[in-house]
């Protein structure tokens, strides 16, 4: 699926489906293979001041053991820090925090 669809996709369900599916905590703990995820969105994306969304999950990594984690998810928080607002960057910073126990409150696609 091209990457501009993949957007405008996930943008369009994230304002669709919202009031369908409850924010969710999902723990995930950081081992050598990392988190196991990558992440589009962000305020001031290329495709728009958009929520942070998982793009990717690995097969290796926290996100692939722990097993609930899916492509676009909208991540809300991490470790209680609210990403509404965050650059894409500053999402990325979030997540790479050095902390063995990272807890994501996720509203699942």
């Amino acid at each position: 699926m091209n990457e501009r669809i993949f957007f405008v996709l996930i943008f369009f369900f994230s304002r669709t489906n919202r009031s369908n599916n409850e924010a969710i905590d999902i723990e995930l703990h950081r081992g050598n293979e990392g988190l196991g995820i990558s992440i589009a969105g962000g305020y001031g994306s290329p495709h728009g001041n958009i929520p942070i969304f998982v793009k990717t999950v690995s097969k290796v990594g926290a996100a692939a053991e722990e097993g609930r984690l899916k492509k676009g998810d909208q991540i809300v928080s991490v470790n209680g820090e609210d990403l509404n607002g965050y650059t894409h960057e500053e999402a990325a910073e979030a997540l790479r925090r050095k902390t063995n126990l990272i807890i994501l409150r996720v509203i699942p696609s």
